[in-house]
């Protein structure tokens, strides 16, 4: 995929700022318009467009230049086409969520026959998911102050993600204490600061971004590295490298629009 840029069409889920317009990164890289997931990506460096309606969100991405656009939860959007349908799993509880995320709520079969691969996060946990597994790697801390260092000592570490214990297993800093929040919750500064007590802050990235400046500052986080397998990445320069990719939003044979 080197030398392609990359749009994703996000639903901006939970965004500070409601409302159905539709939101670039072109515009605004604030988690409060995008949603926290939205903002990293953007921060990454993708171009990104928000909005609840993916047809619209495609269009603009395609209008900004973006010659690759990625769907997020594309396979219940049947209104575009796709060059290529990826499914993911998380192998520590296939049975129990199925495709990433929440898949058992969108999709009437654990995964969908005509996806073209399936990728295996934790492929390693247990469980043997067949599928293409993704190497995943925790990066170093980052501090809202802009310091290398990390803060030293005991932190109050908080999560608002799917599966915040997750993240508290993974820490390798002592915990004086530790919230877990509702995945995408609205976070309140002042109560945050209350409850840390003077205690640096320590949180996932996700969380990170829907921070203010003046509680970030006294925060950190890390990323997650995520190398993706040789086999989607061949077959998605392929894809992308094609002269027929059809990147346009025409209408699609059978109804439905492409993108």
């Amino acid at each position: 995929m080197s030398g392609h840029r990359v749009g994703v069409a996000v639903s901006g889920y939970r965004r500070a700022r409601p409302g159905r317009d539709l939101r670039c990164s072109l515009d605004t890289i604030a988690a409060a318009d995008l949603g926290d997931e939205g903002a990293l990506l953007a921060a990454a460096g993708c171009l990104v467009a928000a909005g609840p309606d993916p047809v619209a969100a495609a269009r603009r991405l395609r209008d900004a230049g973006a010659p690759v656009i990625l769907v997020d939860d594309g396979l219940s959007r049947r209104r575009l086409h796709h060059d290529l349908r990826l499914a993911v799993v998380d192998a520590r509880w296939p049975g129990a969520r199925g495709v990433l995320p929440a898949g058992e709520r969108r999709e009437r079969r654990f995964v969908p026959e005509d996806v073209d691969h399936v990728l295996v996060h934790h492929a390693a946990a247990g469980f043997a998911f067949p599928g293409l597994p993704v190497q995943r790697a925790l990066g170093p801390w980052v501090r809202g102050d802009g310091r290398a260092e990390p803060f030293a000592g005991p932190v109050a570490a908080f999560a608002g993600i799917g599966r915040p214990a997750a993240f508290l297993a993974a820490l390798d800093r002592p915990v004086a204490r530790f919230r877990a929040l509702p995945d995408h919750a609205v976070l309140d500064a002042d109560d945050l600061s209350r409850w840390a007590d003077g205690l640096p802050l320590a949180t996932t990235a996700k969380d990170a971004v829907r921070l203010p400046a003046r509680l970030r500052a006294h925060t950190m986080w890390r990323d997650v590295v995520v190398t993706l397998p040789d086999a989607l990445v061949a077959a998605a320069s392929r894809v992308a490298a094609r002269d027929d990719t059809r990147c346009g939003l025409g209408d699609r044979p059978g109804g439905g629009e492409a993108g």
